[in-house]
């Protein structure tokens, strides 16, 4: 099985738990060249914005297609790239959660803003599944049930462990029931992490875990 992945950083995470257990399409196979380490097994939008015929050929050439939804008009969509794939395929909501820097305001304002930081991944998790269908996993809910229980990232853009194990038996369970395909592990390394706001955290949420 080859795996295609077409996102953000948070991509290039799944990616280096994937390739340990199945083959990647990936730049290099299309001689191209990637300006960050962390391009080196996805395609990344900003880089391949201009190269509609690498990736279609690349999406021909796998056999799973994991893919975050991008509608900016400047690079090739992914609900375009989604139509054109009969393979395996699912789009994974963009993790964004900022509430945690509230912490420094109190409880009333971090909760208010967690309130707001799930209304909005619901509603884009809503916008997914319009153009999706059932080819979406949806972490939302997870992100409600344990934001206050665990240290579910570290910067806005840059989630922890906590979530990427989560995420990845969502996608071993939906896609590799029949293989012996671990989760990504604990000590995983993210692209950014950092101890930001978690003091100010661990002060209003004694209890949550790093």
């Amino acid at each position: 099985m080859k795996a295609l992945l077409y996102g953000n950083c948070q991509m290039s995470v799944l990616a280096n738990w994937l390739k340990k257990h199945m083959d990647l399409v990936k730049p290099s196979h299309y001689s191209e060249d990637v300006k960050h380490d962390w391009e080196q097994n996805i395609f990344f939008p900003v880089s391949f914005k201009d190269k509609s015929e690498i990736l279609s050929q690349a999406i021909h050439d796998c056999d799973l297609f994991l893919f975050h939804h991008t509608n900016n008009t400047e690079f090739i969509q992914s609900k375009t790239l989604y139509d054109a794939c009969d393979k395996q395929k699912a789009c994974i909501t963009t993790f964004y959660f900022d509430a945690y820097y509230e912490a420094k305001n109190g409880l009333i304002k971090l909760e208010e803003s967690v309130l707001l930081n799930i209304k909005k991944l619901k509603h884009r998790h809503l916008v997914h599944k319009s153009l999706y269908g059932e080819d979406c996993i949806d972490m939302s809910g997870w992100i409600e049930e344990n934001w206050e229980k665990k240290f579910i990232t570290s910067e806005v853009r840059h989630p922890t462990h906590f979530y990427y194990r989560e995420l990845s038996k969502r996608i071993s369970d939906r896609f590799f029931l029949s293989e012996n395909i671990g989760l990504i592990p604990q000590d995983i390394k993210t692209h950014k992490d950092t101890n930001e706001n978690f003091l100010d955290l661990r002060k209003l949420l004694p209890q949550i875990k790093k």
